[in-house]
């Protein structure tokens, strides 16, 4: 059984992120789209990239649902209700898609779904995209104001943005909540703030109506039809504002409720939770604790640096690279050079190997990911939460030629020397230290179509022992970015 007749089983699955995001989620939804007749986004915004590989293609999507390659064979795509769209963003996806011949004409999104305006990328940029003073160090796209004026009932929603009058009504209220981007301003002057805000979205407006629609329904409605419906998370239970390591936490739910909602579905309606984690390594974004984290406060310091970024860490720690057709740097990920890093003793050098062997930098903002040890307990604290039938290890070809790995199995703090406890409260995080257990490193390894038997006996039982820890089948390890680099277990079930 492959993963994806494994998946499809169910009338609605969800696949969900359990670490900080970037596990490698598009991939594994887009090849499981096949076994669907609907993909639908449920929460986040064009903060998210999902890079999937089509047809030799590597295509970058940040709102649209990545089903969207597959438009033209009837699949539908929907950005849902609990999703916040960027109008200009929005419209540069859709010409991009289209101008690389791809159709985006089963594409909806949802008129419940809330819209980000000019005032919340202004507000997020000053205030939340820095991680100086342990700022988030948000990706300064507007999602977090934006969700924050949807819980205080001023937000814009599609269906606003389309109706002209309703628009400068909801826009001519909103701006006076922004006195720290247009001043403390009066009523009149908040109308004229309003008048030339909507004049700039008219372009906007006129392709957003082209897709609009009231998904809800829809869904529903596919499902009584016997439909299969997919749900595509975004960023991961660690970041959820629920749960995760507030307040560095991202603004919606990317737990399997929140799944559920922002698509309009009742929790109970998903019947396969398939849950990503990547593994032997894991990273993370923006500010925020992460007990594994390889180099410590100069990670985090070098990563939150703009000026920092893949090219520079080519040149800074002499890997060759060269430039493709559109510009983009192309480098030998198992590098000499690199492999030297990811074997160093100085513990930032090895993330620098694992970033530049994962290619670990933002899809969307291009800045390099904080890399770490996967942590088991956090794995298994996200598995609590969102009760997946089956986990995938994603990007584990990434520490071929390291001499050894490690996993996080336990902590010991300030007044206990060993626990098995996940707290996501920075406060204990910041002064927990990571117990590991250390495997032995594995030889360059293909997965594809060898099998389980060709895994290295070190993976084999890192992979087993992270399943019982997790209590957890782990079905499948996904390498590269190609959809037909997966292979699936047969042994590893867990407990």
């Amino acid at each position: 059984m492959t993963l994806a007749d494994l998946v499809g089983q169910g009338k609605v699955a969800a696949v969900i992120d359990l670490q900080f995001g970037d596990t490698g989620k598009g991939k594994l939804t887009e090849m499981l789209s096949e076994r669907f007749d609907v993909v639908a986004r449920a929460t986040g915004g064009n903060n998210a990239g999902h890079t999937i590989v089509h047809n030799g293609n590597e295509i970058v999507l940040h709102s649209v649902p990545c089903s969207i390659v597959h438009d033209s064979e009837g699949k539908v795509s929907i950005i849902g209700n609990g999703c916040v769209i960027s109008p200009d963003d929005f419209v540069d996806e859709i010409n991009a898609l289209r101008n690389a011949g791809y159709s985006t004409d089963n594409l909806f999104v949802s008129t419940k779904a809330n819209v980000i305006m000019p005032y919340h990328i202004a507000r997020d940029r000053a205030h939340n995209a820095s991680q100086k003073n342990k700022g988030i160090g948000s990706t300064g796209r507007g999602i977090g104001p934006c969700y924050a004026d949807k819980v205080a009932r001023r937000g814009v929603r599609v269906e606003d943005f389309l109706d002209r009058d309703a628009l400068y009504a909801r826009v001519a209220k909103a701006v006076r909540f922004y006195p720290d981007v247009y001043g403390d301003v009066g009523e009149r002057k908040a109308r004229e703030i309003a008048f030339d805000i909507v004049e700039k979205t008219e372009r906007s407006r006129e392709v957003l109506a082209r897709y609009a629609a009231e998904t809800i329904e829809k869904v529903h409605e596919f499902l009584r039809r016997g439909k299969k419906v997919l749900i595509e998370g975004a960023q991961g239970l660690l970041l959820d504002v629920e749960f995760g390591t507030y307040p560095y936490v991202t603004s919606s739910s990317p737990s399997v409720n929140g799944a559920a909602s922002g698509v309009g579905l009742p929790a109970r309606a998903i019947d396969f939770v398939l849950g990503v984690v990547k593994f032997p390594y894991q990273t993370r974004v923006g500010g925020g604790p992460m007990p594994t984290e390889l180099g410590g406060a100069r990670s985090r310091e070098w990563c939150a640096n703009p000026e920092n970024n893949c090219e520079r860490e080519l040149r800074e720690f002499g890997v060759e690279f060269e430039r493709g057709p559109r510009g983009q740097v192309i480098y030998d990920r198992f590098h000499e050079r690199i492999n030297e890093l990811k074997n160093s003793e100085d513990e930032f050098e090895q993330g620098v190997g694992i970033r530049l062997a994962g290619s670990e930098y933002g899809a969307t903002t291009g800045r390099p990911r904080r890399v770490g040890w996967t942590d088991a307990l956090a794995v298994r604290y996200a598995a609590m939460l969102n009760s997946p039938d089956a986990i995938v290890l994603t990007k584990t070809d990434v520490l071929a030629f390291a001499r050894e790995f490690r996993v996080g199995y336990a902590y010991a703090t300030p007044t206990e020397r060993a626990i098995q406890r996940f707290d996501p409260s920075p406060r204990f995080l910041e002064s927990a230290r990571p117990i590991y257990k250390t495997y032995e490193g594995f030889e360059r390894i293909d997965l594809l179509g060898n099998g389980e038997q060709e895994l290295p006996d070190s993976l084999k039982l890192a992979v087993k022992e992270l399943s019982d820890f997790v209590r957890t089948p782990i079905v499948a390890i996904s390498v590269g970015k190609e959809r037909d680099k997966v292979v699936c277990l047969r042994e590893c079930r867990g407990k």
